[in-house]
């Protein structure tokens, strides 16, 4: 049996976070970007919720928990159709705003302006 028969037959779960003020913050979005980010959380990057945003959010899966991360985006992101990837081990993450055309890092528990895709 190969890998994707077998994951076709794991049945999805239902994931509740624990609740939390911060869940009010975490509206309904369009468009966003999510990575793994290290060992035991997930990222999840900008989106459009009737503007485009500068959230960042943590979930902690083992305890069930959202919050803020420390940095937030220094731009309104909008990573629709793009990869968001992550290096685990490192703890940085990538994502592309389309808006602008910029790459950014997340390292060190903050997000900076990488690099432009515009051509000069």
């Amino acid at each position: 049996m190969s890998m994707i028969q077998k994951n076709i037959q794991n049945k999805w779960q239902v994931f509740n976070l624990n609740p939390s003020p911060i869940q009010s913050q975490f509206t309904a979005r369009q468009g966003l970007g999510s990575c793994q980010i290290d060992e035991k959380g997930i990222l999840i990057i900008g989106g459009y919720t009737g503007k485009h945003t500068t959230d960042c959010f943590y979930i902690d899966v083992a305890k069930r928990d959202i919050s803020r991360t420390a940095g937030q985006l220094p731009i309104q992101t909008f990573p629709f159709a793009v990869p968001t990837l992550s290096d685990v081990e490192r703890n940085i993450g990538f994502t592309i705003d389309w808006c602008t055309f910029k790459l950014l890092k997340y390292e060190n528990n903050k997000w900076n302006d990488y690099e432009s895709l515009r051509k000069q």
